[in-house]
């Protein structure tokens, strides 16, 4: 499968073998789109940041919504990426670098600061 998401604001499954349309989520409802996609790594659920300041996550055997959650920058993430246990969202804007916990969506650092220390005391 190929996982696309456009400024034609929409997210687009397609079956790469078929070459045909397997899903397109109707549920996004922002003003331009998504910014960043990932699949877990066990392929169960599609995470999508989007220009609103949301990250959703969809099911991705029945592509039913399971969360939608906003986060508190200025600016919307133009990177993402799951922690190899899945249990961490990591994302970028131009000037925040924020870690959710997937299971909770509690953000792990409040300021830029905080964000610096806590990736500084857990590089190795």
């Amino acid at each position: 499968y190929l996982i696309t998401g456009s400024g034609d604001r929409t997210i687009k499954i397609m079956d790469l073998e078929s070459r045909k349309l397997a899903h397109e989520f109707d549920e996004i409802h922002d003003q331009y789109g998504p910014t960043a996609l990932r699949l877990t790594r066990d392929n169960r659920y599609l995470v999508a940041s989007l220009f609103d300041n949301s990250i959703r996550i969809w099911d991705s055997n029945n592509y039913s919504l399971l969360s939608n959650f906003a986060y508190a920058t200025p600016e919307s993430l133009n990177s993402m990426d799951l922690s190899e246990d899945n249990e961490y969202i990591i994302g970028a804007s131009f000037a925040s670098l924020l870690l959710w916990r997937l299971a909770t969506k509690e953000t792990k650092f409040d300021n830029p600061r905080d964000e610096i220390a806590y990736w500084k005391g857990i590089s190795k």
